[in-house]
Parts: C-alpha cells; structure tokens; sequence
C-alpha cells in the first residue's frame, strides 16, 4: 500500500464495517502492513483523542503504545501483541470513528509530509522515538484529569513521521512530547493539589 493510498484505503475499511456489532484490534490491522509498526501506533493512539465514558480508551491502549516504543528501542520491525488487546472487542462504531480518524491524519500528512530529513526517522533516532513513544504512553496511562490528548497527539505526528519517512514531523513529534511531558507534570501538580485541599 502506498502513502498516497492510504487515506483512500482506510477510510474504504471504515465504511465496509458492519453497522452494528463488534470488531477486533487484530482485523483492523490485517489491513495496514505498511510500516505496521507506525501504523499500529497510530491505531492505538487515535483513541486518546477521543471522548469516552468510564475508563479513558486512551489508558486501555497506552500499555500498546509502551510496546511498540520498547520494540523501537530495541530495534525490532513488528510486535506481538498480548492476546488479550489482540482479541480485545471494539463497537463498530468506535472502530469506524478510529479508522476515519486515522484516514484523516492520513490525508492530511499526504499533503503535509514529503520525505525528507530520512536519518530523523531510522536507526539510531528510531530508538529515540521510541524512547518518547513510550514516555507519551506512561503519560497517558496516568489518571491525570485531561493529560491524555498531548501525548497522544504527539505519538500520533511521530507515527506519522516514521510512515512518511519525514524528519520535520519527527522533530515536531519530539516538541510535542516534552510539551506533553511539561503540562501533564502541572496538571498532576494540580490535580493532586486539588484532591489534598478537598479533603
């Protein structure tokens, strides 16, 4: 699958999902094997960005996020989930909400993104991003009222960064990490501030 197609293919997986019933992380996969790390780091980073009741979905899929960072540093090329988030069920209509999510940050990076500054995103500066792919993915585990949207964003521009093969988007990846880094630390300040002073 070629960059200039995904946009087009993965909106064409969201509106072949049924309109009702369940999906799993593993089936929205079969179809991204293009950089599938990059990809599956997008498809759980997605999440974080949206809305949702009872446990924040970006805190159930930031233990995936932490994995494909380790795999970065460690240089390897794919991951094996744990069965459990493999198998693990979405609504249809969440699924279509991620996957359209997904075609428009594709959309966008195909007219943004050119390949450039290549050495920003392999080797040596890929175990960096997963350095920061896995700091964004603690982040988002916290229960910080809020905390979850920067460093999903930012996990979301390095993925694509390493997809387009463009360094720029990397490094506004990295700026975007300690950002996250920086406000989640003050709103855990003030979060916890605020729960002393209640009691």
């Amino acid at each position: 699958m070629h960059n200039h197609t995904l946009s087009r293919a993965t909106r064409a997986q969201a509106e072949s999902l049924p309109a009702k019933g369940t999906v799993t992380v593993t089936s929205l996969l079969q179809q991204h094997q293009e950089e599938v790390l990059a990809t599956l780091l997008l498809l759980v980073s997605i999440p974080g960005l949206l809305p949702s009741t009872g446990i924040p979905l970006g805190s159930l899929f930031s233990p995936a996020m932490f994995v494909v960072g380790l795999a970065w540093v460690m240089g390897k090329k794919a991951v094996t989930l744990p069965r459990k988030l493999q198998n693990y069920k979405l609504k249809t209509e969440t699924a279509r909400t991620i996957l359209l999510n997904m075609a428009k940050a594709y959309h966008r990076a195909e007219k943004l993104c050119k390949v450039r500054r290549t050495e920003l995103t392999k080797g040596p500066a890929l175990r960096l991003i997963g350095l920061a792919v896995m700091l964004n993915a603690f982040i988002v585990f916290l229960p910080i009222p809020f905390g979850n949207t920067l460093p999903a964003l930012a996990n979301i521009v390095l993925a694509l960064g390493v997809l387009f093969r463009d360094g720029l988007a990397v490094l506004a990846g990295f700026a975007l990490t300690l950002s996250s880094l920086v406000i989640g630390t003050l709103l855990g300040i003030t979060a916890v501030y605020a729960i002393q002073n209640f009691f």
